[in-house]
C-alpha cells in the first residue's frame, strides 16, 4: 500500500538523518573541545537536539500510523502533533542555550579574557555541517511533501536550523582563525543564527499548540469544503460547519438540508456523494460527519 511505502521512507530518511547527527555530535563536540572552538562545541550541542529529534519522529511515525480501533475512532495522529510540539520545544531549548553560551564568551572577550584561537580543523568539520545537513534537510523535505507528515517537515526544517547555525559557526570561526582580534565574532556569528533558530521553532509550537487545542482549519479551507458540498446535486444550505486536525488528517462536521420529500434512501445517496468529493479532493486524509435535515421552503 501507498501509505505504508511512505512511512517506510519517512522511517529510512529519519534513520539517515540519525547517522548523520552521531557523526557530526562526536566530531562537533570533541574536535570543538581539541580546537577550542565554543562555538562549534554549542554547534555539536544543537546537533545532538537534531538526535533526539529523529528519535522522537521514529516514535511519532510508529504511533501515528496505527489505525483507528476501539478507543481511538480518530485514529492516533495527535501523537504526531504531540511529537511535533516536542521537536519544537528542544529547537527552542537548543538556540537558548547557544544564546547565552555566545553572550558569556563575549563577556569574557570585553573582561578583557584571552581566548584562544580555534583550530583550523574546526573550520572544515563546520563545513562539511553545512552540507550534511542541508542536504539532509532537502532529503527530509522531499518525504514529508509526499508523505504529508507535519513531523518530518519540522524535522526537516531543524535540520535546516542546524546548517543556517553551521554556516555562522564557519564564518566566526573563519574569521577568528585569520586575526586573533575577531575572535568575537566567532560568538556574534552564533547570536544570528540563534534568532533563525527560535523564529522557526516558535512556528512549530504555535501550530502544534493550535492543533492540540483543536482550532479549525483556515477560513478559506472551510469556504472551500462549503463549497464542494454545496456543488453536490440535492445539497441545499450546507451550514454550521466545525473542523479540526488530527495529524496528517481533517475531521469535518457539517449540517445539510435536503428536499423533505426525498427518501431515506436517496438523502444517504447524497451523503455518499459528498464523502466521494471530499475523499478525492483530501486524498483520503479526512474524517467526515455529516447531519442531514429536511428544508423546509422559508427557512433556507
Amino acid at each position: 500500500m501507498e501509505s505504508e511505502r511512505n512511512i517506510r521512507d519517512g522511517f529510512k530518511v529519519t534513520i539517515v538523518g540519525i547517522f548523520i547527527n552521531i557523526i557530526l555530535i562526536f566530531l562537533k563536540l570533541f574536535l570543538g573541545f581539541l580546537g577550542k572552538s565554543k562555538a562549534l562545541m554549542a554547534d555539536g550541542l544543537h546537533s545532538l537536539s537534531d538526535l533526539v529529534t529523529d528519535i522522537f519522529v521514529i516514535i511519532g511515525l510508529k504511533f501515528s500510523s496505527i489505525p483507528k480501533d476501539e478507543s481511538h475512532d480518530y485514529g492516533h495522529g495527535k501523537i504526531e502533533t504531540f511529537i511535533v510540539m516536542v521537536i519544537g520545544a528542544i529547537l527552542f531549548s537548543a538556540g537558548i542555550i547557544i544564546l547565552f553560551s555566545s553572550i558569556k564568551s563575549i563577556v569574557l572577550i570585553f573582561k578583557g579574557v584571552d581566548l584562544k584561537q580555534p583550530d583550523p580543523a574546526t573550520f572544515l568539520i563546520a563545513l562539511l555541517s553545512i552540507v550534511l545537513k542541508e542536504w539532509l534537510y532537502r532529503y527530509t523535505m522531499v518525504v514529508a511533501e509526499k508523505f504529508k507528515n507535519q513531523s518530518l517537515k519540522a524535522n526537516a526544517w531543524h535540520h535546516r536550523s542546524d546548517a543556517f547555525s553551521s554556516i555562522a559557526v564557519t564564518f566566526g570561526i573563519l574569521f577568528s582563525i585569520v586575526n586573533k582580534k575577531l575572535v568575537i565574532m566567532e560568538s556574534f556569528a552564533a547570536i544570528v543564527v540563534v534568532f533563525f533558530i527560535l523564529k522557526v521553532s516558535i512556528n512549530i509550537l504555535k501550530a502544534s499548540f493550535e492543533e492540540l487545542t483543536e482550532k479549525s482549519l483556515k477560513e478559506e479551507e472551510e469556504k472551500e469544503i462549503i463549497e464542494i458540498i454545496g456543488s453536490v446535486e440535492g445539497v441545499k444550505n450546507p451550514h454550521e460547519i466545525q473542523t479540526r486536525r488530527i495529524g496528517q488528517y481533517i475531521a469535518v462536521d457539517i449540517h445539510i438540508e435536503v428536499d423533505k420529500d426525498i427518501s431515506v434512501e436517496n438523502s444517504h445517496r447524497i451523503t455518499e456523494k459528498i464523502e466521494e468529493k471530499l475523499l478525492e479532493r483530501f486524498k483520503n486524509k479526512i474524517y467526515i460527519n455529516i447531519h442531514v435535515e429536511p428544508f423546509l421552503e422559508g427557512e433556507g
